[in-house]
């Protein structure tokens, strides 16, 4: 059992739901990740795809829609699970498709495959390396497997807002009365979110899952997790480039993904805000801000459960050296940090200040980004 199941069995929710009224596009968009992550989508075309955490199906269906020869698809919260059945059988999407609801070390199944999807799941796991090793052994000589990463500076802000919505709903034990009081207060933030297909309701649900505070695995853990039998193939967003000529490429993994590990300890501050351009900077200086932005989550964890272990002045602080660590990057979000610091020192926090605010509700970090690797 793990946080995402415990929360989504005690809520009975599900909370990946997505508008495909216009199902093509929803295919298409799907088709351009593929695309990022360096798959073409005829490589999906009579292949066997394993799929873990699909949530509702809704990603699922258009991965089906490619034509693989056999789809696996494992889903472990059972309301997901029921809403993936009766998906799948609304489109009539019923060839070729095998449904369980397990979790993957529950899944027992010694067929290996030439797919693997696995997003969303990841990052908000207690051991992830040891999830994805589990994952990958599944997968065959040559395939390819899709997951996502998220770490503590893509999700600073999603740490922010979970701490904010903490605070407003503090004395509301009704989980539907919280979350609809958290879409009123976020509609601004997702709003401001261009392409936006999933239901605020969903985002504001998941947001208060307490996977979150797990979201420290990087680009970098990924690699470190991997790099001994895959090779790296692609991200998205892609933010990481290879110009070595290929006659002079290694031939083996580890050696072959290096230069991936030390550009992404270059880039990595500018997820904490998606529209920064993808700029190198000292790795020391980044490194920094990959301890202030871990241990922001753990302070908020603890205002969080109320353990007494760290004050709102501590938050502030911390918040305080993450804001000199990254100043001048960008002038909307130097006056979000201003905008933070400033609501985080008011004694009752109300809805109508979080309302006010101009520049923190657009502020969000590159949040969950997919990684695709190729196995020996």
């Amino acid at each position: 059992m793990n946080d995402y199941i415990e929360y989504y069995d005690k809520n009975k929710i599900s909370p990946v739901k997505q508008n495909i009224d216009d199902f093509n596009k929803h295919i298409n968009k799907r088709i351009a990740l593929l695309r990022h992550l360096g798959i073409h989508p005829n490589l999906i075309k009579g292949k066997s795809i394993l799929e873990v955490g699909s949530g509702g199906g809704y990603n699922s269906m258009a991965i089906y829609n490619l034509k693989p020869s056999k789809y696996t698809i494992v889903e472990p919260n059972i309301t997901g699970y029921n809403e993936l059945i009766n998906n799948f059988n609304k489109f009539g999407f019923n060839d070729n498709v095998h449904f369980e609801n397990c979790l993957l070390e529950d899944f027992k199944n010694d067929e290996k495959f030439d797919i693997i999807f696995c997003e969303g799941l990841i990052p908000g796991l207690k051991d992830s390396q040891a999830f994805l090793n589990m994952l990958v052994s599944k997968l065959m000589h040559n395939g390819i497997v899709v997951f996502t990463a998220s770490d503590e500076i893509c999700t600073f802000f999603e740490i922010v807002k979970r701490h904010i919505a903490n605070i407003i709903t503090k004395n509301i034990n009704n989980f539907d009365d919280k979350i609809n009081i958290l879409t009123k207060i976020f509609k601004k933030d997702l709003d401001s979110l261009s392409g936006m297909t999933r239901e605020h309701y969903d985002w504001c649900a998941d947001l208060m899952c307490d996977a979150y505070y797990q979201h420290t695995f990087s680009i970098k853990d990924a690699i470190d997790t991997l790099e001994n039998k895959h090779y790296f193939m692609g991200s998205s967003p892609s933010i990481l480039q290879d110009v070595r000529w290929y006659k002079a490429l290694p031939l083996n993994s580890k050696d072959y993904n290096m230069p991936y590990k030390s550009q992404f300890n270059e880039i990595k501050h500018t997820l904490i805000y998606s529209p920064l351009k993808i700029e190198k900077r000292e790795s020391e200086k980044n490194d920094l801000l990959s301890s202030l932005c871990k241990k922001h989550i753990e302070i908020v964890r603890s205002l969080d459960k109320n353990n007494n272990q760290y004050s709102r002045y501590d938050l502030i602080n911390i918040i305080g050296k993450i804001q000199a660590n990254i100043n001048g990057l960008n002038i909307h979000l130097d006056k979000s940090f201003e905008e933070l610091v400033e609501i985080l020192k008011f004694e009752n926090l109300t809805i109508e200040d979080i309302l006010k605010l101009n520049y923190l509700p657009k502020c969000f970090g590159k949040g969950q980004i997919f990684l695709s690797f190729s196995r020996i």
